[in-house]
């Protein structure tokens, strides 16, 4: 009796097993969520509403609420790609991706949950230099320094050449006051970068020098950031989701200007698709005259000017081209015509200084600029071309 009985008991939990198993396997998963896209373009709202079906047929998959939140996070519907990056973690935990792109949202509001997402990143033995970088800097603003500098000696490991590394090497010796070893890090440092100017200064400041020499303070801001030569394949992913016309119109131009026929060919289709777009058709006149093709390149501005009559960014266009020719007279009009429409143009009376100045109109290339100053008194550069204008015609004799 015994014996039998304990048969059908191993033989009810042998069949309950499976029943048991398929219940833990089975995750949780929220309604899936999607944004408002009523004003979304149709390229945009095509491929959201097709990650959104495609979730709908497998709502279990990690990498299918991934990829909808990469679209979604592509196209800016920022608190619904969070939703969606923190079910891809509870149905993945081991997937690096999510957790990374989750805590750059997160830094901002809340940095000591990006920071918790980010250890479990930087605690792995092959972890992405932008990883590391945005743990070290989250640490950093939590004002958890020596925690950042454990992550940094281990960035140094293997990541020593790389400008980012250098540049917080030199920064954290530099606060530490060990200036010798802050020199030493930024002159290892190849090529100029806004930040590492920015310590030198502070360096000379207390009477260290670099072999580099320091560029001036104008050109300081034109310099790229350390942090553009970081190779980051998740903020990469989440470009490449994109599908609005815009981002399309600057790839495809980008991708011109390089060489590639087909980047003028999906610059034309998103002109022709999108009239309206002042952006790409900007790129399209450009990239015309570039190439040779200026009364083509006018015309297409002019086809926006018809559908947008007095658009001042047309107008400032319509101007450059004439400006690219060196036709300084009919560039005056073409400004002339944009300052009516836009009377407080930065842009608008600097540049009309300079054609003044080509067509050495002094007087008025001289009240054109100290317009221009009255709207920008902080420009420099601005000042200085002024000041060189009224030089040049005291030394010729036109100004007392």
């Amino acid at each position: 009796m015994n014996l039998r009985f304990e048969s059908i008991v191993l033989f009810a939990a042998t069949a309950a097993l499976p029943l048991l198993q398929g219940c833990q396997r089975a995750p949780v998963v929220p309604p899936i969520p999607l944004p408002n896209l009523t004003e979304a373009y149709a390229e945009v709202r095509e491929v959201v509403q097709q990650r959104h079906a495609a979730l709908q047929e497998d709502p279990e998959s990690a990498a299918t609420w991934g990829k909808y939140a990469l679209t979604l996070d592509a196209h800016e519907y920022t608190n619904t790609a969070e939703e969606c990056y923190r079910v891809a973690i509870k149905l993945n935990p081991a997937a690096a991706r999510w957790k990374y792109l989750l805590a750059i949202k997160l830094k901002g509001q809340s940095p000591s949950q990006a920071e918790a997402l980010l250890a479990q990143l930087t605690g792995r033995g092959n972890a992405e230099l932008a990883e590391l970088i945005c743990h070290i800097d989250v640490l950093n603003d939590l004002g958890k320094a020596a925690a950042a500098d454990e992550i940094l000696a281990k960035a140094n490991e293997v990541f020593s050449s790389h400008p980012a590394v250098l540049f917080r090497m030199a920064r954290q010796s530099f606060e530490s006051q060990d200036f010798g070893d802050a020199v030493v890090h930024l002159d290892s440092v190849r090529g100029k970068f806004r930040e590492c100017v920015r310590l030198q200064r502070r360096l000379l400041a207390v009477g260290q020098q670099t072999k580099a020499a320091v560029p001036d303070v104008r050109d300081e801001e034109n310099l790229p950031s350390v942090d553009q030569m970081i190779q980051d394949p998740h903020t990469a992913a989440v470009f490449s989701h994109r599908r609005d016309p815009l981002w399309r119109g600057k790839q495809a131009a980008e991708r011109a200007r390089a060489g590639d026929p087909l980047g003028m060919n999906s610059l034309i289709g998103l002109v022709n698709a999108h009239p309206e777009l002042i952006d790409n058709r900007l790129q399209f006149a450009l990239l015309t005259a570039e190439r040779g093709g200026h009364q083509q390149a006018e015309q297409i501005v002019r086809e926006g000017l018809r559908l947008a009559p007095a658009t001042p960014r047309l107008l400032s266009g319509l101007a450059a081209l004439s400006m690219l020719q060196e036709d300084w007279t009919e560039s005056k009009i073409r400004l002339n015509d944009l300052l009516l429409v836009e009377p407080e143009s930065i842009a608008g009376w600097s540049d009309l200084a300079f054609v003044l100045e080509q067509l050495e109109d002094v007087d008025p290339a001289i009240a054109a600029y100290d317009k221009v100053l009255s709207l920008a008194p902080d420009d420099a550069e601005l000042a200085a071309r002024r000041d060189a204008v009224q030089q040049r015609a005291k030394e010729k004799g036109r100004l007392p």
